[in-house]
């Protein structure tokens, strides 16, 4: 019996050493470290902010001190006589934005399939914006000029103006840019202003019409029945860059 208790006992402690060898290597996985937490990032959105300088974004400018040029007509030259009123400053554009932007600038157009610039005349001696009153047939080389002879049509006087644009990061003519009507620039992230220019010029039909005698009538009805010329404008902003930038 003695021997048989002996045999028991280290039967035990065999299995006990068994045992613990066993939670040693058990015991480095449940020991591993881990810890949890919550908590949250946040990315700023790109500022994208233009304006008007009234925080419109079509802006009607007019010009009233214009006129035909003073050069006598001739059929020799091969150009047709014209006079600019120069840069003259119509609206500025104020700007923060946190990437590129492409700056298209759009002059209102005619109702009219492939129609020019829509020019708003106010006529002389009017109390409100009342236009002068035209004709309904467009004069040509054929017109005969005389007390009777009929106004020239909206079209015949739309012909003789353009409008050219121009844009400076500066109040100042000197070192602008120019800008072609409806085709997009493009301006770098950052904040600033934009300064828009725009000149009129008058350029008399004389190819058009093929005489001294019309073209220099139709200058002259203008300029008895015009008070001051003017048309709308328009900007349109898209992105143009990303952020951050990208290689």
């Amino acid at each position: 019996m003695e021997k048989k208790k002996r045999i028991v006992s280290k039967l035990i402690f065999a299995l006990v050493i068994a045992v613990i060898v066993s939670m040693c290597f058990v015991g480095t996985t449940l020991a591993r470290y881990a810890t949890g937490d919550t908590g949250s990032a946040t990315t700023s959105i790109a500022k994208w902010s233009l304006s008007f300088g009234e925080d419109v974004s079509t802006t009607p400018v007019s010009f009233d001190s214009l006129s035909p040029a003073s050069d006598a007509f001739s059929s020799d030259s091969g150009t047709d006589r014209s006079n600019t009123t120069g840069l003259k400053l119509i609206a500025t554009l104020t700007y923060d934005i946190g990437v590129d932007a492409d700056i298209t600038i759009t002059l209102e157009k005619g109702t009219e399939p492939d129609a020019g610039v829509k020019f708003n005349y106010v006529k002389v001696g009017a109390t409100s914006n009342e236009e002068p009153e035209f004709g309904s047939t467009a004069w040509s080389s054929g017109t005969v000029i005389n007390d009777s002879t009929a106004a020239p049509a909206r079209s015949d006087v739309d012909g003789l103006f353009s409008v050219s644009l121009a844009y400076n990061t500066t109040k100042s003519t000197t070192g602008t840019t120019s800008i072609t009507d409806g085709k997009a620039f493009e301006i770098t992230a950052g904040e600033g202003t934009l300064y828009l220019y725009a000149s009129v010029t008058w350029t008399s039909a004389d190819t058009r019409l093929g005489s001294a005698t019309i073209s220099d009538a139709l200058d002259t009805w203008v300029g008895e029945n015009v008070a001051s010329v003017g048309f709308n404008i328009s900007y349109s902003a898209v992105q143009a860059s990303e952020a951050p930038a990208t290689t």
